[in-house]
């Protein structure tokens, strides 16, 4: 979601900190899990108009399918999808979207992580914390 991400990293290795840019205002996460991609390789399938939102961890492309490659680490965290918007509402809905449209054997996308998240958000208001 940043665009100067290696800058990012390159000054900040020297000690400098620069801004990040961004495009849009929010930006809302999901992880990918699969236990049995630890052990084995994991294709995922996605229209192809989503595949700046779909980040593989050990990502393969073999004939144009994409694939999470086994690490053998004991990590089901296989890949992350992301999206921004310009309101939190739009990117919810967006990344709740994609979702239904990702696919791979024994895989699930957290995206009522998200719905939690909301609500400890609502929780913390009520404390005096602002969040949004």
């Amino acid at each position: 979601m940043y665009k100067n991400l290696a800058d990012i990293i390159w000054y900040g290795s020297e000690g400098f900190m620069i801004d990040p840019i961004t495009e849009k205002k929010f930006g809302v996460e999901a992880m990918i899990h699969s236990s049995w991609a630890d052990q084995n390789w994991q294709q995922i399938e996605f229209p192809a108009k989503y595949r700046d939102n779909v980040k593989l961890r050990n990502l393969c492309v073999i004939n144009d399918k994409y694939y999470a490659v086994p690490q053998a680490v004991g990590l089901p965290e296989i890949g992350a999808l992301v999206v921004e918007a310009d309101t939190l509402e739009e990117a919810i809905e967006q990344i709740k979207a994609i979702a239904e449209e990702v696919k791979g054997y024994y895989m699930e996308i957290k995206v009522d992580a998200i719905d939690i998240a909301l609500e400890q958000f609502k929780e913390l208001e009520e404390f005096g914390v602002k969040i949004l």
